[in-house]
């Protein structure tokens, strides 16, 4: 298969993540499928529609790892906490991201607070 490395290290590791890079909307069709993966994260997530994405992997039961972005303008900006809540929370009430959030130390609990308000 194309991707035959990438599944034995799966099954070496007992599962992981899949990390690519550009808009590669065909290794969306495939990557989730591989046995052992969790799921996915990508290095140009500004090239993706997160609420299309996030739907995709909560139908194989797959999450995605970080944070999305969006083009506004000519910048690249992240999506807040909250609306990356708001994007991974499935019909069923279940979450499908994990985030990761770089904050400075005193912004800590309001990233907390506000990822806690966008679950209810």
């Amino acid at each position: 298969t194309p991707l035959e490395k990438e599944e034995k290290l799966m099954e070496r590791f007992g599962g992981g993540y899949i990390h690519y890079c550009g808009d590669n909307k065909h290794l969306l069709e495939i990557v989730p499928h591989i046995e052992n993966n969790i799921g996915l994260n990508f290095g140009n997530p500004e090239r993706h529609d997160p609420a299309s994405v996030l739907k995709t992997l909560a139908s194989i039961n797959k999450c995605y790892y970080g944070i999305f972005r969006r083009n506004v303008g000519d910048e690249i900006v992240e999506y807040t906490v909250a609306e990356q809540v708001r994007l991974s929370k499935r019909e069923d009430g279940a979450f499908n991201s994990f985030m990761h959030v770089s904050c400075a130390r005193d912004e800590q609990q309001r990233i907390m607070d506000e990822a806690a308000e966008a679950m209810l």
